[in-house]
């Protein structure tokens, strides 16, 4: 092109690409405005193509020579500052562009803002140089010794039509804790040379060596090695924050609990939160303290543990709930800890279970009784039930039965009906219910068992006993088999002797008869009645008359009755002799009484007895017993033994102690059998004192008020002669209760009957436990004939009296003269025998005068 034409249209260019450039700025900003963005003027292409680029989307570059390149303005100019610029521009001065064609001139742009020249000449300073990122943003907060997750780039960009050298160091406080990487991706990049048009990227990384803010400065420089000036070097500043990498996690310092004891109280949760930056691990649970064992890990719990077979940890942010339960033992303050082994700050951390146990509301199952006895029954027959009541008593909440149970050897034998009492079935606070309990056995003998009773209450039991027994049958017992009597002198006058019938069977006897065989013994009485209940008895009195002066006898007394066997003999013997036999007897024979002793105790207190021979002669002892309904319980010891002779005017001594085998009255004989004459049998009686169940039976029989005893359900007199009174009977009355009896009255209904004081005192009178004492009761008929009445007794413990039935038969006096015998049969005064009786008495006074003259006269020398 010449200079002459070229001119108008550089102008026109010049102005065009001016006003292109600042379009350009307005619409994108100072700096960092990319080439390829610039529309460039059709008429630069056509016109100035050939000395410029030749490419229309790069800036117009002016070479300045061959050597050189992209120095389109010397820094003198006004491109070096704003101000020279804007002087150029608001100056009107004009600009001036030298380049090989010479100098080129336009008029000047006004109207240009301070900032629009600026814009434009940071924008004609990088199409002159390039351009590098301005800054960059600060790092995240990194731990110490870690590498950011993020990373910074700075980019360079090379706007001259060569490549373009460039350096990067890291200065400033801490450029250790950063790192600059070159973009390794084209090879010029990889030599530190920005391309001609190009750009290059340096990679920053941050890995902090200590907390808190962290420096540096990245300082970008060109060195280029050429005539034309290097592009303006850069600082850019770094930063970042170094932390120290812990996980962070709150505890609670304690967990309230309460529950009722025995039952497991609702959940105690608390929540662990990461609220650090490293992860967070559990490494273990445990609980200590003195109620360790009442605090346990819930299932629900989703914190896990950190194990080499199961590592498990938590993140930033990460969290896990930790649930726990507690169940009390006992009623109280309960203190335990939680130690949490990790590893965040404060491992181990114990947490204190403070557990609050109350006691439940609890039913109170009370039982109307403890045991339960039952009456011997018959095998295979069902007894009377029985009633348990099960009462919830001052309860707290509704009893709740579940169970019941039968237990014990003999379980069979009893059976329940629950009669209200249904498992499941609520019974209300002080509520009651009933079961039934029958006693059916199936076999002979004791048997025993337990009901256990369970229930929302402790559970509790009651033990069952009963005995089987055979069908009942009555057992007619005489006291002994044997009845010996001894020698007795023909004629003479000896006592009658006794034994008891006892019905020892389960059923009622029935008897027909009671009667002696055998010559020269007879039944004198006896009172036993058509029937004679269980453990009643009644007794026979037999006379022994011999005939014949040494002749041995022997007979039998036979009851007759239902009992197996229909009969039950008792052997009777005696001899007949000539002489006279000398005569025994007790220094007393008042009845004998022990009172209150424990049943199967050994009396402390003994009753002594002394047996005295009177002649004439000697006697020897062959039998000394104790008979009787109960004989077993009194024992007789002393020198009266078997085969002791006994001269006359000897005396010997017997002990008797008891030993009751049950309670209530025990009773018995002292027996004496001798070759002499020897008294009656002795009644001994004592009170057994303690259970009914611990021994034997009473001879007596129980009257209906509470505690009196009475030793006979009914009192028999046999034949008794008219006007005179009989031998008197003994009526035994024993206090068997618990406390002391007043005995206000005992009197008979009909005069035919007679009661003596006896032993006990003149009522009234106190009766204490285990006392006894006799009443006599005589029977006294006006006339021939059955006579009958009633024994009353009454105490102050019973509305009615207790009656005893007494009976009697009356009899004739026989018909006799009144007298000896006579020898004559007309006035008894002429009767010679009375004459020479009287003669005879006159002879021996005489004598015993004569004697006694002829003692005084020795007397006198």
């Amino acid at each position: 092109m010449t200079r002459s034409s070229s001119l108008p249209m550089w102008r026109a260019w010049l102005m065009r690409v001016w006003w292109g450039y600042v379009a350009v700025v307005l619409m994108a900003g100072a700096g960092g405005v990319h080439a390829d963005t610039l529309a460039i003027p059709a008429a630069y292409s056509s016109n100035c193509a050939s000395c410029h680029s030749p490419k229309q989307t790069e800036p117009p570059m002016l070479p300045s020579d061959s050597s050189r390149y992209g120095k389109i303005l010397s820094t003198a100019d006004y491109l070096a500052s704003e101000s020279n610029l804007r002087d150029a521009v608001l100056n009107n001065a004009n600009m001036t562009f030298r380049d090989a064609h010479g100098a080129v001139t336009f008029s000047p742009v006004k109207d240009m803002s301070v900032t629009d020249l600026e814009s434009i000449r940071q924008y004609l300073i990088s199409y002159r140089d390039g351009s590098v990122t301005a800054s960059v943003t600060a790092f995240p907060p990194t731990g110490v010794g870690a590498q950011s997750s993020e990373t910074r780039a700075v980019t360079l960009s090379n706007f001259r039509t060569k490549a373009v050298p460039y350096a990067f160091a890291l200065q400033g406080d801490n450029p250790g804790d950063f790192s600059a990487t070159a973009d390794a991706s084209s090879s010029p990049c990889a030599g530190q040379s920005v391309p001609a048009f190009g750009s290059c990227t340096v990679t920053l990384s941050f890995k902090p060596t200590a907390k808190d803010t962290r420096k540096a400065t990245l300082h970008v420089s060109f060195p280029v090695a050429s005539p034309d000036p290097s592009p303006i070097s850069r600082d850019i500043d770094l930063s970042g924050s170094g932390q120290v990498l812990a996980p962070v996690v709150s505890f609670p310092a304690s967990l309230p609990f309460s529950a009722v004891v025995g039952s497991t109280s609702d959940a105690g949760t608390f929540r662990l939160t990461n609220n650090g930056n490293a992860p967070f691990k559990l490494t273990q649970l445990s609980f200590t303290g003195p109620q360790a064992s009442e605090f346990s890990l819930d299932g629900s719990s989703t914190c896990m543990l950190d194990t080499s077979a199961a590592p498990k940890s938590y993140g930033s942010g990460e969290y896990c709930d930790l649930t726990l339960r507690y169940t009390p033992a006992a009623k109280g303050a309960s203190l335990a800890y939680l130690v949490v082994t990790h590893n965040a700050s404060g491992s181990p951390t114990s947490i204190a279970l403070n557990g609050t146990a109350t006691e439940p509301l609890k039913p109170a199952l009370s039982l109307s009784v403890s045991a339960m006895s039952f009456a011997d029954q018959v095998v295979l027959t069902n007894s009377p039930s029985q009633t348990l009541t099960i009462t919830n008593k001052n309860g707290q909440a509704p009893l709740i039965l579940s169970n019941y149970a039968m237990s014990g050897d003999g379980s069979l034998d009893y059976s329940l009906s629950t009669s209200s009492c249904y498992v499941g079935t609520p019974i209300a606070i002080d509520g009651f219910c009933t079961i039934s309990v029958t006693f059916s056995p199936r076999s002979i003998g004791l048997s025993k068992a337990t009901i256990t009773i369970t229930s929302n209450a402790p559970t509790a039991s009651v033990s069952l006993q009963g005995s089987g027994k055979p069908k009942p049958a009555p057992v007619a017992t005489w006291s002994s088999l044997t009845l010996p009597f001894g020698a007795q002198t023909v004629g003479g006058i000896y006592p009658t002797r006794k034994l008891t019938l006892t019905n020892t069977g389960t059923a009622d006897l029935l008897i027909s008869s009671v009667s002696v065989s055998g010559a020269g013994f007879s039944l004198d009485s006896q009172n036993c009645p058509a029937t004679l209940t269980q453990t009643a008895s009644c007794t026979a009195s037999v006379r022994f008359d011999p005939t014949t002066a040494g002749a041995s006898y022997s007979g039998n007394l036979t009851v007759s009755s239902t009992a197996a066997g229909i009969s039950q003999s008792a052997a009777l013997t005696g001899q007949g002799v000539a002489y006279t036999v000398p005569v025994l007897s007790w220094n007393s024979d008042a009845p004998i009484i022990f009172m209150g002793i424990p049943v199967g105790t050994v009396s402390l207190e003994t009753k002594s007895l002394t047996l005295t021979n009177h002649g004439p002669g000697g006697a020897k002892l062959t039998l000394l017993n104790v008979i009787g309904p109960n004989g077993a319980d009194f024992s007789a010891a002393g020198a009266c033994v078997a085969d002791l002779q006994m001269l006359e005017g000897d005396t010997c001594q017997v002990t008797l102690t008891f030993v009751p085998s049950g309670a209530g009255i025990r009773q018995g004989s002292l027996q004496l059998v001798a070759a002499g004459s020897t008294p009656s049998l002795l009644s001994i009686s004592g009170v057994g004192v303690g259970s009914a169940g611990s021994g034997g039976s009473g001879a007596g029989s129980s009257s209906s008020t509470p505690g009196l005893t009475l030793s006979a359900s009914a009192l028999t007199f046999g034949g008794t002669q008219n006007g005179s009174p009989s031998s008197p009977q003994q009526l035994t009355l024993s206090n068997t209760g618990a406390v002391v009896m007043q005995i206000t009255s005992v009197t008979s209904d009909t005069g035919a009957f007679r009661v003596g004081q006896g032993t006990c005192p003149s009522t009234p009178f106190s009766l204490s436990p285990g006392g006894a004492c006799q009443v006599n009761v005589v029977f006294a008929p006006a006339s021939a004939g059955t006579s009958a009445g009633t024994l009353s007794i009454a105490t102050d413990q019973a509305a009615q009296p207790s009656t005893v039935p007494l009976s009697g038969t009356g009899t004739d006096a026989p018909k006799s003269s009144g007298g000896g015998c006579t020898m004559t049969t007309g006035r008894a005064d002429w009767d010679p025998t009375l004459w020479l009786l009287a003669a005879g008495a006159a002879l021996l006074l005489g004598r015993r005068a004569l004697r006694c003259q002829a003692d005084r006269a020795e007397d006198s020398l």
